[in-house]
């Protein structure tokens, strides 16, 4: 059975006025791979991805949602094993204090900055590709009322962005 190995995991915060909206908005970006991908260098494979896009509270819901994955063995922190292994509430507890130190992020007058080094960039995909940042950032805002408004959980955005990262193998 393979486990998704996160490494890292970062939020930014969009000002409410980016979207005409009447809270900020919040991206997680994680860097993580599958347990059981190897590189040619015979190295775990990972990469940059938007986890979710939201209001603190759409966050704070899907690291509930997605707590499910660490319980169950499916998901791992750093490590594959007993050392990666998160409580839910572990994972929840990361995601809140995340969204508590999220740096600002103006999309299209600034860069995606996760740390005070690492810079995240977002390319689109399909229809997409060629778009701003400015114009990825209002898809994924888009994207996420939209499956707000069907209910539906924990929306997925890798049909719309890639983000490409330092750390990435």
């Amino acid at each position: 059975m393979s486990s998704q190995i996160y490494y890292e995991h970062a939020v930014v915060r969009v000002p409410a006025e980016f979207f005409g909206a009447s809270e900020d908005q919040f991206l997680q970006l994680t860097l993580d791979g599958d347990s059981r991908t190897y590189n040619w260098k015979d190295q775990r494979v990972r990469k940059w991805h938007v986890h979710s896009f939201g209001s603190a509270d759409e966050l704070i819901a899907g690291a509930i949602q997605h707590g499910y994955y660490f319980e169950g063995g499916m998901s791992a922190w750093k490590n594959n094993g007993t050392s990666g292994y998160l409580k839910p509430q572990q994972w929840i507890r990361k995601v809140r204090n995340a969204i508590a130190t999220a740096r600002e992020w103006l999309p299209g007058t600034s860069l995606l900055m996760v740390s005070p080094t690492a810079v995240i960039t977002l390319k689109g995909v399909g229809d997409m590709i060629g778009k701003t940042q400015a114009e990825l950032a209002q898809a994924m805002y888009e994207h996420s009322k939209a499956h707000a408004k069907e209910g539906a959980d924990w929306p997925r955005y890798w049909h719309l962005v890639k983000a490409y990262g330092p750390d990435e193998r």
